[in-house]
């Protein structure tokens, strides 16, 4: 059975400092155990119907009522059955603030929106990860349901196997042949990519909250892949300014603020 790679998006601008696409690898076989056991500690009481890690941490939707007992109990027990399988993590860390600034007055859609980077990205995280483990069996990736986004996104992953393509030959033979988006409330795994992007981001936002520290140790042989990427401010306006042409202008006012992120002179 092939290699699944489960993807979910937390924050964006407007939202904190950044934007993460992040999930877990993992066989299909896997899968398939982990929603079994995922659905049964989702209807053991108290009960919930779909896990949000917004909802969980919150404890409004489906935790509302709960006590921070009893959802730190029902935390415990989720993040268990994700570490039991021993999936590797991936992500994609991007950092959104000022990105509208430089990017919508002088980059067409879908280039101008953070997403669409982090989504080429997360598929080139994956790939590198997979072929570094010596697979050779196309893998097949899911990710969370996009309403505004999933369309196009559809539409530009031919862009990220032709890029890939084109810095690698022959990754085609391992690269997705398409991707699916679903609708993470009924399609369980994307539920633990869900719990997997959001500490990520608070790791991102608010690295001494300290529920990240309490739930991070829930996780014992979950790993995180050393293909995972951080893309700074500094990171995405380099790519604008190779990819903008004829536009010198733009180029020193790229150099400039470069400059500035990195605490050059």
């Amino acid at each position: 059975m092939p290699i699944q790679v489960m993807v979910d998006d937390s924050g964006g601008e407007g939202q904190g400092l950044v934007l993460v696409l992040g999930g877990l690898i993992g066989r299909a076989e896997d899968w398939a155990s982990f929603a079994d056991l995922w659905s049964a500690a989702l209807a053991k009481t108290p009960a919930i119907r779909y896990f949000s890690m917004r909802d969980a941490m919150g404890r409004n939707g489906e935790f509302y009522g709960f006590s921070e007992e009893a959802r730190d109990a029902k935390l415990r027990k989720l993040a268990a059955i994700i570490d039991g399988f021993g999936f590797e993590v991936i992500h994609v860390t991007m950092e959104v603030t000022g990105f509208s600034a430089f990017y919508k007055p002088h980059s067409p859609a879908p280039e101008n929106t953070p997403y669409f980077h982090a989504f080429l990205s997360i598929i080139q995280v994956a790939y590198h990860t997979l072929r570094r483990r010596g697979e050779t069996e196309r893998f097949e990736m899911f990710f969370d349901e996009q309403r505004a986004l999933g369309p196009k996104a559809k539409q530009w992953y031919p862009i990220a196997r032709m890029i890939l393509e084109e810095l690698e030959p022959g990754a085609a033979k391992l690269l997705a042949a398409d991707i699916q988006f679903k609708d993470d409330k009924e399609f369980l795994p994307l539920q633990a990519a869900d719990m997997i992007a959001w500490l990520r981001r608070l790791g991102a936002n608010a690295p001494q909250d300290p529920n990240l520290e309490r739930i991070a140790a829930y996780f014992d042989k979950t790993t995180v892949s050393g293909y995972s990427q951080h893309l700074s401010m500094a990171d995405m306006l380099l790519v604008l300014a190779r990819t903008v042409s004829g536009a010198s202008k733009l180029s020193l006012e790229v150099e400039a603020e470069v400059k500035r992120l990195r605490g050059i002179p």
